[in-house]
């Protein structure tokens, strides 16, 4: 028999997921990019930014300026492989955004079984448990839930919460 715990509702296993956290959208000031750079300082596991967009440089330059090159990259949104294949391959997506957004990546994320962290607006707030939330615009708290949560994400089980999502969406 396996180990496993839990967090409120979801099991927590070995790790399965030893890739990438994944961040997608334009590079926007609204996206909150920035913020999610800033609260990375801390935490040891890379993170693809997957996008392009007229923030672009001064993400790069963040980047630069704190050290992070090493463990945080911008891939541009035609790169390959696909998105698919790079969620499929992550150990979990954060979405940083300021405002409600498509939750289209959402949707596509939790059904391949991948955790999702984000910020409490739109379809995150009824979607995802408040313990993997973080409040929209605000960096520290941002930091503190990618800090808690982000080594733990390979080993997350988010098969209710799939199951949940699909019953209520499909």
């Amino acid at each position: 028999m396996g180990l496993t715990t839990t967090i409120n509702s979801f099991a927590i296993k070995p790790a399965a997921r030893p890739g990438p956290v994944m961040a997608i959208g334009k590079l926007e000031k609204e996206q909150g990019f920035d913020l999610l750079i800033k609260s990375w300082i801390c935490i040891k596991q890379e993170l693809h930014i997957v996008g392009s967009g007229k923030e672009n440089l001064s993400l790069q330059r963040l980047i630069e300026l704190l050290n992070l090159s090493e463990r945080v990259k911008i891939l541009p949104e035609n790169s390959s492989p696909s998105i698919t294949a790079m969620l499929k391959s992550s150990s979990g997506l954060v979405v940083s955004s300021l405002r409600a957004g498509s939750p289209q990546v959402i949707l596509e994320a939790i059904s391949h079984e991948i955790p999702v962290l984000g910020t409490n607006i739109g379809i995150m707030v009824g979607l995802m448990p408040q313990e993997f939330l973080a409040e929209a615009g605000n960096q520290e708290s941002l930091k503190v839930l990618l800090e808690e949560m982000v080594p733990l994400l390979p080993q997350l089980d988010v098969r209710a919460l799939r199951n949940s999502i699909q019953e209520r969406f499909l």
